[in-house]
């Protein structure tokens, strides 16, 4: 028996000495030059964990050095359209040289935007939207009337529909679009109704009417699809419930228009709120956040921070079983306190759950308290989702592991960084229980141990897996792989690139969450089987970082990825 362990120890630690290196050039597909300071992205398989960056030097070379052998890595760059350049590599030592388009891009996408004039609704400002850095313009407004300018504006003589067209061109390339526009009044001087709506925060039965028209309107005549109606200009209304067509009607001098809508109202119940405290002992917390998740599975719903009283407010919640989180924030003075959900309990699984079925005042959340620890030693780990990105803000603690239940008394608690990292000072002699706390999803605790002989343990590292949290060490089943992605460009300005491959027809949800855990986005998308690659439109989105979700919907493979978003 000895020697059978003595053999897989030599043959683990030979294993692990085996580092190789990847490393190549980058090129100009045009001239063959080296290609300086040119970003290089390496992402490992989910058994190597790697996710790492480099640039060139004034030689265009580059390399990433002690890299783990025996799996497989995408070495990749973006060229002058920001298209993915890459090869896949299964590597004890490889060379990967990419050629690339450099500078301008060499081809050319047509697109354009158009808005009428503020004192005129026949006089509409062109504005080109365009790629690729064309030399010209040549515009033709439907009419019989052309434009060589960049951004023309022109006057329609008379109501209609118009087809634009834009063509542009360079000496590289060339590419036209066309879009459609309606002329509502022939009237030059004449007005164009328009208006939006939004539900109020603390009821979405009450829908908010704000007038968008252009033109000099001096009255406005809303009808709500109810029977009802207004002659404000900024009207209010309370619906029952299900959709309602809603009609403004403006005039003026020589001013006549009218716009339609169809809205939905959330439905026929009330919304209802959710406010109470969060105290540390005896007192309020000073600095932190509150965050609300369906009971069911985790799912967020919305983040509140604390007033400057410790309390915190949901507006808007419909009707359900919900779990409250309160998280102490890095700089708050209550360093002894974990994060913990109402009342007093550390663990999502058994928290208790809130039922809202009416407004809930006075759901106080007791902070769970900790006792310091005094000690040298050090724990340290990263919480991420495999090679495709970090989990940021999550909760982590360390737990005294001759406790039963295994998560009943915290000895310390942090939350990830922005690329996923942890760490534990002061720790004490002892064995302990790291436990990553994710709502909705199971973990397996990692153990250590520190003593006098290992004072530092570091690479605890946990992987999120569809429902689980798991070290990163433990293998998954098939059914809970992860599902493998590149995003490109990323960050991203207004389109993202998603591709990824599947082995059956399925349907995918991708979400979108801010890094305060709010669902921004959500849609489903049909997958062939295969490789394909999905366009994301997110230029509502305002500059930040954001965390990507996709889920297919016939067997629950996900992943997650953290993206950056540019203007």
């Amino acid at each position: 028996m000895k020697t059978r362990l003595l053999t897989i120890a030599l043959l683990f630690f030979t294993t692990m000495g085996l580092m190789a290196q990847i490393s190549g050039t980058v090129t100009n597909s045009s001239t063959q030059a080296a290609v300086a300071n040119q970003t290089v992205y390496l992402q490992g398989d989910s058994m190597s964990n790697v996710n790492a960056t480099t640039t060139t030097n004034a030689n265009g070379q580059y390399s990433f050095a002690n890299v783990g052998t025996s799996y497989y890595y995408d070495v990749y760059t973006f060229d002058c359209n920001q298209s993915y350049v890459g090869q896949t590599v299964y590597s004890t030592a490889s060379t990967v040289n990419l050629s690339i388009c450099v500078g301008s891009s060499s081809s050319c996408l047509a697109a354009f935007i158009s808005s009428p004039d503020s004192t005129n609704a026949n006089l509409i400002n062109f504005f080109d939207n365009s790629t690729g850095n064309p030399t010209s313009w040549t515009w033709n407004f439907g009419d019989g009337i052309s434009s060589n300018l960049q951004n023309p504006s022109h006057t329609y003589a008379n109501a209609g529909t118009y087809t634009v067209t834009l063509s542009i061109s360079s000496a590289l390339c060339s590419d036209s679009t066309t879009n459609t526009i309606t002329i509502s009044n022939g009237n030059p001087t004449g007005c164009q109704a328009a208006f939006y709506s939004v539900p109020d925060s603390s009821n979405a039965n009450l829908i908010l009417f704000f007038d968008n028209s252009t033109g000099t309107p001096t009255s406005w005549t809303w009808s709500f699809g109810d029977g009802t109606s207004s002659n404000l200009q900024n009207p209010t209304h309370t619906y029952t419930s299900g959709t309602y067509t809603v009609t403004l009607s403006i005039s003026g001098t020589n001013c006549q228009s009218t716009a339609t809508q169809t809205i939905t109202v959330a439905g026929g119940s009330q919304n209802y709120s959710i406010s109470g405290l969060v105290l540390a002992g005896s007192n309020g917390l000073d600095f932190g956040s509150v965050q609300l998740y369906a009971a069911s599975n985790g799912a967020p719903v919305a983040t509140s921070s604390l007033d400057s009283n410790s309390g915190y407010y949901f507006g808007n919640v419909a009707p359900g079983n919900y779990l409250v989180f309160a998280v102490p924030a890095s700089n708050s003075i209550y360093t002894t306190f974990a994060a913990t959900y109402y009342i007093n309990d550390i663990l999502w699984s058994s928290a208790t759950t809130l039922s809202v079925g009416s407004n809930q005042s006075n759901i106080n959340i007791l902070l769970f308290q900790i006792v310091p620890m005094i000690g040298t030693g050090s724990v340290s780990g990263n919480l991420g989702t495999g090679v495709k990105g970090a989990v940021s803000g999550a909760v982590v603690n360390l737990l005294n592991s001759s406790n039963n239940p295994v998560a009943s008394n915290p000895v310390a608690s942090t939350v990830t960084d922005v690329n996923g990292d942890y760490s534990f000072s002061n720790v004490a002699n002892g064995t302990y229980k790291i436990w990553a706390e994710i709502a909705g999803k199971t973990t397996t605790p990692i153990i250590v141990t520190i003593d006098a002989s290992n004072q530092n343990t570091s690479n605890n590292d946990f992987v999120v897996k569809n429902n689980t949290v798991v070290p990163k060490t433990v293998s998954i089943n098939n059914s809970q792989r992860e599902l493998q992605i590149k995003t490109y460009p990323n960050p991203v300005e207004d389109q993202l690139n998603i591709a990824l491959s599947v082995e059956n027809n399925t349907q995918a949800n991708i979400e979108i969450y801010n890094l305060a855990g709010q669902l921004l986005q959500s849609n489903n998308y049909d997958l062939q089987a295969g490789s394909q690659t999905i366009q994301l439109n997110i230029s509502d989105l305002p500059q930040g970082s954001y965390l990507l979700h996709i889920t297919t919907l016939n067997n629950g493979v996900s992943t997650h990825q953290l993206i950056s978003k540019i203007k």
